[in-house]
């Protein structure tokens, strides 16, 4: 467990963080730019001391009235906007700069290296690089530092998108493989749905106490959804088209959904966004239907959630929770009603993963 007490003025900014991240997953700070994210993650690293801050690691205490620990010894990785690199050196001697200065070596750059595909760049001027390779160097080289902690803040902004997206998929997949806990910081609700375990909104300097990312992914009135809207969140594993089915799937335990064809990725861990806008509701397994998810639910609740829009709370016979985003004058013509079974249908090209 992480265990922080910061506070400070700054102009006219004050901040006020006080509680804990969970320090066994990705926990995203979220936030629109000038509330404070920045601030805090530098408190957290060591690169801000704040008057009477108190920051715990574990059992290591790194800040108190009595204690400061300086960031070199606290072995924490920070990974900022702007890539920070040092343009004389090749790639390579950029990756083992701080590797040759670390005592405690967990990986071995070569293997780092083929982990993030990075051979061919290695002889390489950092000023020829790519920003997507840029950030996958200065990642690698934060690896190689061997941290007890990552940081990342808003780390991939500078990415188009399907860059970002696959930068996310290496972060989280680094995250599995190695098990190194991590603090994303980032204003874009779609990273971190993508990427996030626990999720803790910051607001004019105050942070608010961490929450599951699925449960703020289905809270109607969450900032993080006010783009998107409620959705489900599923983690499986990709699975290609076999003989008993030409579809691409992901398999969530017993609950497996026909997805798109992936474009970058034939394998692996992903994570299923199910949007409520998406689902829709029959009264009967439909026939000749378009629709390549079709999952029996009956109904737990349903809310107005605005002028003319219901929230129908669904779930399978097997617990999976599913939403479904329609109009009050469908919800009253298929006379909907709590405990009522019915079919949930959306199509496999609506799944975003």
């Amino acid at each position: 467990m992480l265990r922080f007490s910061l506070q400070a003025r700054l102009g006219h900014f004050q901040l006020a963080a006080d509680g804990s991240l969970p320090s066994d997953g990705i926990a995203a700070i979220f936030g629109p730019s000038g509330s404070g994210k920045s601030v805090f993650l530098r408190g957290l690293a060591g690169l801000l001391r704040l008057p009477n801050g108190q920051v715990q690691f574990h059992q290591d205490i790194w800040q108190s009235a009595q204690h400061w620990v300086p960031v070199e010894r606290r072995r924490v990785g920070l990974i900022l906007q702007q890539p920070s690199l040092l343009p004389h050196l090749s790639a390579y001697d950029n990756l083992v700069f701080g590797y040759q200065r670390t005592k405690e070596r967990r990986l071995h750059p070569q293997e780092v290296i083929e982990r993030l595909h990075l051979e061919a760049l290695m002889h390489q001027p950092v000023s020829t690089l790519s920003g997507g390779q840029r950030q996958r160097l200065v990642l690698a080289r934060a690896l190689l530092a061997s941290p007890r902690l990552l940081l990342l803040d808003e780390p991939i902004s500078a990415l188009d998108r399907s860059a970002r997206f696959h930068a996310l998929r290496e972060i989280r997949e680094i995250h599995l493989e190695w098990r190194i806990p991590m603090i994303y910081v980032s204003h874009d609700a779609e990273e971190l749905e993508r990427i996030a375990d626990t999720v803790s909104l910051m607001d004019r300097g105050k942070l608010q106490p961490a929450q599951s990312v699925f449960d703020v992914c289905r809270d109607v009135n969450s900032p993080l959804r006010s783009d998107l809207g409620p959705s489900i969140l599923a983690d499986g594993e990709l699975v290609p088209p076999d003989a008993s089915n030409p579809l691409w799937r992901v398999r969530c335990g017993a609950w497996v959904l026909n997805v798109p064809a992936p474009r970058q990725i034939a394998s692996g861990s992903v994570r299923v966004r199910i949007a409520a806008r998406d689902i829709g509701l029959a009264c009967q397994v439909p026939l000749n239907t378009s629709f390549q998810n079709i999952e029996s639910v009956y109904i737990r609740d349903i809310q107005a959630i605005r002028a003319g829009t219901v929230l129908v709370y669904c779930q399978t016979p097997r617990g999976q929770d599913l939403l479904a985003e329609i109009t009050e004058h469908s919800a009253q013509s298929l006379g909907l009603h709590i405990g009522q079974s019915m079919q949930a249908i959306f199509k496999a090209a609506a799944l975003v993963y």
